[in-house]
């Protein structure tokens, strides 16, 4: 009599298939897992980009705003305080006063073109 492998006999060729189709399976659901995973993970650093994106743009808007209340307090009222007194300011004064007046002055240019 002749010994007969598995993989002659029928169990055995089954066997064979049913372990073939698991790995197939198996193989479609990790690219499947892994496809999927790239893309959630791309959209979420999109997301994240965008928020960042945004924040630092209110941000800016809110510094932008503080640098023209800060400029818009001085008043005419400061002006006349700054021609009047000039000569009693020390050098940093008079640089830092002729600096926001400069500045005010720009933006008023800014603003109306």
């Amino acid at each position: 009599m002749k010994k007969r492998y598995v993989l002659h006999t029928i169990t055995g060729k089954l066997f064979l298939q049913l372990l073939l189709i698991f790995g197939c399976l198996l193989c479609l659901i990790s690219l499947t897992q892994f496809g999927i995973m790239n893309v959630a993970r791309t959209e979420m650093y999109d997301r994240m980009s965008s928020q960042a994106d945004n924040y630092l743009n209110q941000l800016d808007e809110s510094l932008v705003q503080i640098k023209r209340q800060q400029l818009s307090s001085l008043n005419d009222w400061d002006m006349i305080n700054i021609t009047v007194n000039y000569d009693s300011m020390s050098g940093y004064e008079r640089r830092l006063a002729l600096l926001a007046l400069r500045e005010r002055a720009f933006l008023k240019s800014v603003s109306t073109s």
